[in-house]
Parts: structure tokens; sequence; C-alpha cells
């Protein structure tokens, strides 16, 4: 019985051994897994999920749109409803004829937040216009929503899942006589850019 216990004991050994190294193996994999996830994710924080610019739909040329997260402070009326808000700002090159610049904003699900703005432009120029979530003139315009993040905690969870759910910006052309046509997306970028940062 004895020779038997001492035969069985080096070959229970071996297989502890090789489940130890796979199980260490795989806390390893693990490890390295999170440590290049983070050292990537800097890298998405001001990803773009569009084509590039300038957009462009005929002679219809937009150069450039910047969004970015705006704080609401100092804004009596936007403090009560919201801690940060999306704002974007947009540049045409040209835009001859008339029609309009359909632009919505969408949340991280892909669902439309507040209501489209609607910028209209004629011969190179957007229409002079101003209210509580919209101004433009000239070439350019920029427009906002009066909601976006309750509290900093829950931007703070927007930052940390940016690589897949970020917000955009959409801009859609609609020539006069003719139907919209898509042109193209903007994510909005994770920093605040404004006075106190929002903190």
């Amino acid at each position: 019985m004895q020779e038997q216990n001492s035969q069985d004991k080096p070959g229970k050994k071996v297989r502890f051994t090789i489940w130890g190294i796979l199980g260490y193996g795989l806390i390893l994999a693990a490890a390295i897994g999170v440590i290049l996830f983070y050292i990537q994710m800097p890298m998405h924080v001001d990803r773009d999920l569009s084509d590039k610019l300038p957009w462009t739909n005929g002679e219809l040329v937009i150069e450039e749109v910047e969004a970015e997260w705006k704080s609401s402070q100092g804004n009596e009326l936007l403090s009560k409803r919201t801690y940060l808000y999306p704002e974007a700002r947009i540049r045409i090159g040209a835009a001859p004829g008339k029609g309009r610049i359909d632009v919505m904003f969408l949340d991280s699900m892909g669902t439309q937040i507040g209501d489209t703005h609607y910028l209209r432009y004629e011969n190179g120029q957007f229409e002079e216009s101003q209210d509580r979530v919209c101004k433009s003139g000239g070439n350019t315009a920029t427009v906002w929503l009066e909601t976006g993040f309750e509290s900093k905690d829950l931007f703070t969870l927007h930052r940390a899942n940016r690589e897949e759910n970020l917000w955009r910006v959409v801009c859609i052309h609609r020539p006069e006589g003719s139907p919209g046509i898509r042109l193209g997306q903007r994510s909005i970028k994770t920093e605040v850019k404004t006075p106190e940062q929002a903190q």
C-alpha cells in the first residue's frame, strides 16, 4: 500500500503543476489585457466617428464641425436643468443657392436628444438668427441643447465608457427642392473647455 501511494504522488504533483501554470497564465493574460486597455483608452478621447472634413454635397462645403461639452455654470436657466450640455460650432466654406443644414445630437445609445436644429442658408451665408438654443450668421452657426448630463458622476461614467459610448452631432444637408443627404457625424469631445473645468 505504501509503495502504491508513493507511486501516485509524483503524478498528482505533475497534474497540480500543470493546473497551476494554466491558472497563473490566465491571471497574467487578464492583467496584461487590463493594462493595455487603460494605456490605449486615452487615445480614444477625441476619437472622430465621422468622415474626414470637409464634408461636401454638390457645391455645399462644411469646413469645420467642433463639438464639446459646456458647463452650465453662470447660465441661470441651464443650470437648473443640467450640469453639462453639448454645443456644436459649424462653419461653411461654400453654400450657393438656398437650403438648410439639419443638425441633431445623438446620445451614447444613438437616440436623438432634443429637437433638430434647422440652419437655413443662402448664397454662402447662414440666415441671421438667434434663439435660446442656436445662433447663426455669416458663415458660422452655433447650436446647443438645454440638456445633457445632470451631474458630475454621470459625466465621469460617460468618460469611463468613452471608447464605445460617445455622444455625437450629425449634419444633414437639404438643398431647396431636394431630399436630405446625410453629410457626416462628429463625436463630442469629452473635455470640458470652460472656466473652472466644471468642477
